[in-house]
């Protein structure tokens, strides 16, 4: 089970796992495939910590107002790190205690380059506690905090 779930785990950024590619209905397959990525999610360790970072890539939503809360239709991925680039926005994300979030530590289960890849379960919100610039780009942090279930 090991080698297959990090095998699934490796390709987690592939679309087809996100709702808000489909322009219909999304594929029984791949809800099933959903359903087991989350379940591969749910063995690793919770995260320990309390603030997490993601870098934004195409398709992330980056338009929000202060109060907004945020289901991503996919299960979020995460890092423990800051890398401090300026070259996208920035997630900045509080989670709740060790006993009540819904991020794993995937990264003790398969440290993929010295990753520190936490993710959340599929259906967890996060609501926009404030949005700041950063200073001579474009780019924005987001900050937002893990809402209890």
């Amino acid at each position: 089970v090991a080698q297959f779930s990090t095998g699934i785990l490796a390709h987690f950024s592939i679309s087809i796992y996100r709702d808000d590619d489909y322009c219909g209905e999304v594929p029984e397959i791949v809800r099933e495939m959903q359903t087991v990525l989350n379940s591969i999610i749910e063995k690793a360790p919770k995260y320990k910590g309390n603030t997490l970072y993601r870098f934004t890539k195409a398709g992330d939503k980056t338009d929000f107002d202060i109060g907004d809360i945020y289901q991503p239709l996919h299960s979020l991925t995460a890092t423990t790190e800051d890398w401090e680039q300026n070259r996208s926005d920035v997630y900045v994300i509080k989670t709740l205690p060790e006993d009540e979030t819904k991020a794993h530590s995937l990264y003790l289960i398969h440290n993929h380059g010295n990753e520190t890849q936490v993710n959340f379960l599929r259906g967890t919100s996060f609501e926009i506690t404030d949005i700041e610039p950063l200073e001579g780009t474009e780019y924005k942090r987001i900050y937002m905090s893990e809402i209890r279930q």
